[in-house]
């Protein structure tokens, strides 16, 4: 059992030592808000600089999270962002396999890794346990970042946001 939970330990830490490589800086999810409160029962944690999220969104309405600054968000002017999901489990639920779809300044953002741009609804990714690339080098100065859920039941998925 000390082994098990000593490579957990060293393994979360190799993942976050990882994804702070090449240049990559981690995106503070802390001060958000949920919206869409009448047709969502989402609920949204900060652990860390990650967003946990569990609970449901239903219909077309969907449900998310909201992040707004009137200054520039930190990662404006750069060339990526990624978002990294994890926790994605078989009892969740996610209509068409749509997870989320990532707005910056309320327009939608396509990532430009095939395996998690949605088929049916390509300004979502997928929700399977991966990591999605967007090209945001043209997006000019970003005041807000969204985070939105269609039609889905989880618990526990893990959201991380990285820019370069």
């Amino acid at each position: 059992m000390k082994r098990m939970t000593f490579t957990l330990v060293m393994l979360a830490a190799a993942w976050r030592l990882f994804a702070q490589q090449d240049g990559r800086q981690m995106f503070d999810l802390s001060g958000g808000e949920r919206y869409r409160d009448d047709s969502s029962t989402l609920d949204f944690t900060v652990e860390g600089n990650a967003l946990v999220v569990s609970g449901t969104a239903s219909g077309k309405a969907g449900g998310g999270y909201i992040i707004t600054s009137s200054d520039d968000m930190q990662f404006s002017g750069y060339q990526k962002l990624f978002i990294r999901v994890s926790g994605i489990s078989e009892y969740d639920r996610y209509n068409g396999k749509k997870l989320l779809k990532l707005e910056l300044n309320g327009i939608a953002q396509r990532t430009v890794t095939p395996a998690m741009r949605n088929k049916n609804d390509p300004n979502y990714i997928n929700a399977q346990n991966e990591e999605a690339v967007f090209d945001i080098s043209k997006v000019k100065n970003i005041k807000s970042i969204n985070l939105v859920f269609y039609d889905c039941a989880m618990n526990s998925v893990r959201i991380e946001v990285f820019y370069e």
